[in-house]
């Protein structure tokens, strides 16, 4: 049983990434994107862009579930559990902190304008700030109504 799952949380990881490099390869492709993806022709692939960010913790978290089971295994006396271990952790490390850190490094260089002129435009800084604030919360309640109102949510 054990096996069977960890099988199953590998063959999750191997679909995920190979839907990610699918839609990759066709958003990269002019005619690809202006003949599939722009029209939306094919709605899964649409609905996996947008769930995205979820479906990568999802996969994420079912590698961490079989990894936890090698880094926890008891020593055989063979000195390449070690080396599983220390991979299973890098691997952990690498992707987990790294998917958090590469979007606070986002956040910051997209604020980072918008920071180092504040000082010498307040006027201006002050209006990006309203524009930016009456953007979110317009978008906010189109969302709000188009899932509500329009697809039924409220109904």
């Amino acid at each position: 049983m054990r096996s069977l799952l960890h099988l199953a949380s590998r063959l999750i990881l191997v679909a995920f990434v190979l839907l990610t490099w699918a839609y990759g390869v066709a958003s990269y492709s002019p005619f690809a994107f202006d003949m599939f993806i722009k029209p939306q022709l094919l709605p899964a692939l649409t609905e996996f862009v947008a769930w995205h960010h979820l479906w990568y913790w999802g996969a994420y978290l079912s590698i961490v579930a079989s990894l936890v089971v090698e880094i926890v295994r008891p020593d055989s006396g063979r000195g390449t559990r070690t080396a599983v271990r220390w991979l299973a952790g890098a691997f952990i490390a690498v992707f987990g902190l790294g998917s958090i850190g590469g979007m606070m490094i986002m956040s910051a260089l997209v604020s980072m304008p918008l920071r180092l002129t504040a000082d010498r435009f307040k006027r201006t800084h002050r209006a990006v700030q309203m524009l930016a604030a009456i953007f979110s919360l317009g978008l906010g309640v189109i969302m709000v109504y188009n899932s509500g109102f329009l697809e039924g949510l409220f109904a």
